[in-house]
């Protein structure tokens, strides 16, 4: 059990909350409306739409309650529905997502307006909606969404304390010529490759970053992705990318080895 004093405690934003709000009062207008515009007066409309009020304010109390803390032993997470806590050693691992936003539907078109209105303003740039999974050694999972104030930030933390603990033996084994595994993903000295698949030397990788939801890999000279596969497929993929940047800049160097001692 987490004992120690926060380190930052994430909490919701209202953004979500609000566009949820016109949803809500939009509808139980509709019924209360319908109710009080009738000849005689029906009540059982009015008495809906007051319903409805009465679940937009407790859907605003829970959100309000939901946070992500992070501690020097690990994350907690706490809302109406309980405390979910993870140590860091107690981390397999964790899937990150950052999806375009799209409008879909009058739902989809009021959340995503208020949330990227909110992220670009903050941000100074075009939007995503960030979502970081962390995946316990028991299967129990904590998630950080871009519901939660600086998202981005909390994210950084929680992935830096990770990389932290995982990088040093990564580096070692591939300083020892083996290959590193991230899901379908291996990482060696000589190249990536995807399912086993054919690998791609070092050499002739012309790009590697993550591009709205993909890890993408691309040999020089070529127009077409040679791996291109969403990022939550990939367990760490922010640490798999970090190091094969790392291993691309060192390729055909005599020193790559020195280089992950």
């Amino acid at each position: 059990m987490i004992q120690s004093p926060p380190r930052r405690v994430f909490r919701q934003t209202v953004n979500v909350r609000l566009a949820f709000g016109i949803l809500f009062l939009l509808t139980a207008g509709i019924f209360i409306a319908v109710g009080l515009g009738s000849d005689p007066v029906e009540y059982t409309p009015v008495v809906i739409g007051a319903l409805i009020l009465a679940a937009y304010a407790a859907l605003w109390v829970a959100i309000r309650k939901t946070t992500v803390t992070v501690f020097s032993e690990g994350v907690r997470r706490s809302s109406v529905l309980g405390t979910r806590e993870l140590m860091w050693s107690d981390i397999s691992e964790y899937r990150y997502q950052n999806t375009p936003i799209r409008y879909g539907g009058l739902v989809g078109g009021l959340i995503g307006a208020a949330v990227q209105v909110a992220l670009e303003a903050r941000q100074g740039k075009r939007a995503g909606l960030l979502r970081l999974t962390l995946v316990g050694t028991t299967r129990r999972d904590i998630r950080v969404t871009y519901n939660f104030k600086n998202a981005e930030q909390a994210i950084d933390m929680i992935v830096k304390e990770i990389h932290d603990r995982l990088r040093p033996e990564l580096k070692r084994r591939l300083a020892n010529g083996d290959q590193v595994v991230f899901g379908p993903l291996g990482l060696s000295v000589q190249g990536v490759s995807w399912k086993g698949k054919e690998r791609i030397p070092m050499t002739e990788i012309g790009k590697a970053e993550i591009s709205g939801r993909k890890l993408r890999v691309r040999r020089q000279g070529k127009m077409l992705d040679a791996i291109g596969v969403g990022t939550e497929k990939i367990p760490n993929v922010l640490l798999a990318l970090e190091l094969l940047q790392e291993l691309r800049v060192n390729a055909g160097l005599s020193g790559v080895a020195g280089t992950f001692a």
